[in-house]
């Protein structure tokens, strides 16, 4: 039987660097022609939210109308472990966001969408 080593030599192997992911942005023409093609407020701010604040769909989901500040163009978000974020929001987004915000009064989060994102009262 031979003798075991003292340390196992794994200990000094090193894991292999990845090298990070970095997904392509759409261009201004893009998100342009995105939001020309939709047909209502609510889509327009999300896409708009989206491309200039850059939230997670999880983030975006649960704002709620408290959640934004107008004044200094941020909304308060819930970010990754439960940790809160202030985003910011864009002309483009306050423009559709508050078209949006008169054709419907929330209850819950600005979007009438549930906790599996699907409309709220046939919205």
């Amino acid at each position: 039987m031979k003798p075991r080593p003292s340390r196992c030599p794994m200990k000094r192997l090193r894991a292999p660097r990845l090298s990070k992911l970095i997904l392509p942005s759409l261009t201004r023409e893009q998100v342009s022609c995105l939001l020309d093609g939709l047909d209502n407020a609510r889509d327009r701010a999300i896409i708009a939210m989206f491309t200039e604040s850059g939230l997670r769909l999880s983030e975006l989901v649960n704002i709620k109308p408290q959640d934004i500040d107008w004044k200094t163009g941020t909304v308060k978000i819930m970010g990754k472990g439960r940790k809160e974020a202030l985003a910011p929001l864009g002309k483009i987004t306050q423009k559709y966001l508050k078209s949006w915000l008169g054709e419907y009064q929330p209850n819950g989060n600005i979007w009438g969408l549930n906790r599996w994102c699907r409309g709220i009262h046939g919205r």
